[in-house]
């Protein structure tokens, strides 16, 4: 499983806005959104940032 589809799972399962992550994380909204559908790669600042804000261990990709 790709790290974004792994990452639109934890959105989902936890209820997280979003909007407000993207906010958080100082990452453009739009941007978030086309990763979350895979139409784009997140870069590995951005995804770390989502990762504190969404308070995620960026270990759970590992053995995704």
């Amino acid at each position: 499983m790709k790290v974004e589809q792994r990452l639109a799972e934890i959105i989902s399962e936890r209820c997280i806005n979003m909007k407000a992550l993207a906010a958080k994380a100082n990452i453009n909204y739009q941007t978030l959104c086309r990763c979350i559908r895979g139409e784009q790669e997140l870069k590995a600042d951005e995804f770390l940032a989502v990762c504190k804000v969404a308070e995620i261990n960026p270990s759970e990709f590992l053995a995704a």
